[in-house]
C-alpha cells in the first residue's frame, strides 16, 4: 500500500508522542543549547507530518466550511477555552496580561492553534487556485529563510513595523514544511528515494553544525541551510520511512499522541504556577520538566474519562 492511500500510520503515532514530550521539555528549560537544539526541529517536524496527515482529495472535495466545522471540536473549541482558561490563571497569578497584542500574537504557545488551521486554509486556498506545488514550495522555502533571518531569535524584530500586523511569523517560517508533508503525500512518486542512512547523516551533520554554531556564530544566511537540512531530512525518515513501522507500543507515549492536543494546551498551566512562586533554573528545571510531565498526564487521563472534557476542551472527538 502506498503512502498515498493508506490510512494509518503507526510510526508517526509514537514520533509525534515523542515531539510532544519535547515541546513540554523544551518549555522547561533555561535558555540554552538543549533548547536551541530542540527549537531547531521538535515544531518543523510536527508541523511536517501535520500537513502529510491531510488527504489531497480532501482538501480538493470538501468545503471550506465544512474543513471548519471538522476542526470546530478538534481545534477551535479547545484552543478558545484554552485561551479564556490561561486568561484567568494569568489574572489569577497575577502575571500582565496585553490582551490587545494577543489578538494578533495568542499568548506563548497558543500560536500553534490557529497557525495549524490557517496553514490547512491556505492549502486549500492555494488548491483552489491549482498553483503548482513546485511554486508554493519554492515560495514558502524562501518565506522560511526570511523569517530565520529577522525572526527565528528574535521575534519581537521591529525593522519592519508594518509586518507586526501580520501576526505571529511562525505559521510563515514554518508553512514550508507542513506544506513539504502534504506534498510527500499528494505526489509520492515525484520525490527521489533515498536512503535512509544518506537521509540520516545529513540530518546528523547539520544538527552538529547548528550547534557549532551556538559557540561560533555565523550570519543567520549561513547558518540557515543546516536548519533547513536538518529538517527536510527529519520529515522525509518521519514519512518515508518511518510511518509504516510500529516504532514503539509504549502505552505513555501512545497516550501523548492521542491526547497531545490536551498536553500541548495545558502543560504550560503547571509551570505557569511554579514559576510564579519559585525561581527555577538550573537542576530545578529538570524537576520542573518530570512534575510537569506527571501532573498534565494523571490531569489528561483522569479528566478524559469525562465526554464533555474530552470534547470540548482536549478536542478528542474520536470514538
Amino acid at each position: 500500500m502506498s503512502l498515498k492511500t493508506q490510512t494509518y500510520y503507526p510510526g508517526l503515532d509514537a514520533i509525534r508522542g515523542v515531539l510532544i514530550i519535547l515541546v513540554v521539555l523544551s518549555h522547561c528549560l533555561s535558555p540554552g543549547t538543549p533548547v536551541f537544539i530542540l527549537y531547531s526541529f521538535h515544531m518543523p517536524l510536527f508541523l511536517g507530518i501535520g500537513g502529510f496527515l491531510i488527504k489531497r482529495d480532501y482538501i480538493r472535495n470538501t468545503s471550506t466550511f465544512q474543513i471548519l466545522h471538522k476542526y470546530l471540536y478538534r481545534m477551535i473549541i479547545p484552543w478558545i477555552l484554552a485561551v479564556c482558561i490561561y486568561y484567568l490563571w494569568r489574572r489569577l497569578l497575577s502575571i500582565p496580561v496585553d490582551s490587545q497584542h494577543e489578538i494578533l500574537y495568542p499568548y506563548y504557545h497558543l500560536w500553534f492553534v490557529p497557525a495549524l488551521l490557517g496553514m490547512v486554509l491556505s492549502v486549500k486556498l492555494l488548491e483552489y487556485w491549482n498553483i503548482s506545488y513546485k511554486v508554493v514550495l519554492g515560495a514558502s522555502m524562501l518565506l522560511c529563510l526570511g523569517w530565520y533571518i529577522l525572526y527565528r531569535e528574535h521575534p519581537d524584530n521591529m525593522i519592519y513595523p508594518w509586518l507586526y500586523y501580520l501576526g505571529d511569523k511562525r505559521i510563515y517560517g514554518y508553512f514550508g514544511f507542513f506544506y513539504l508533508g502534504y506534498v510527500l503525500r499528494a505526489y509520492p512518486d515525484v520525490f527521489p528515494k533515498v536512503k535512509m542512512h544518506y537521509v540520516l547523516l545529513a540530518a546528523g551533520v547539520s544538527l552538529s553544525l547548528l550547534i557549532v554554531s551556538v559557540y561560533f556564530p555565523v550570519d543567520r544566511l549561513v547558518s540557515f541551510l543546516p536548519y533547513w537540512v536538518l529538517n527536510i531530512g527529519l520529515i522525509y525518515w518521519a514519512i518515508v520511512y518511518a510511518s509504516e513501522q510500529t516504532l514503539t507500543k509504549n502505552s505513555f507515549i501512545l497516550f501523548c499522541n492521542k491526547q497531545s492536543l490536551a498536553i500541548y494546551l495545558y502543560h504550560y498551566s503547571v509551570i505557569l504556577l511554579a514559576s510564579s512562586f519559585l525561581t527555577i533554573k538550573g537542576p530545578l528545571t529538570v524537576a520542573l520538566f518530570l512534575i510537569t510531565v506527571i501532573a498534565t498526564y494523571l490531569t489528561v487521563y483522569l479528566t478524559s474519562s469525562l465526554p464533555f472534557v474530552n470534547k470540548y476542551f482536549f478536542g478528542y472527538t474520536k470514538a
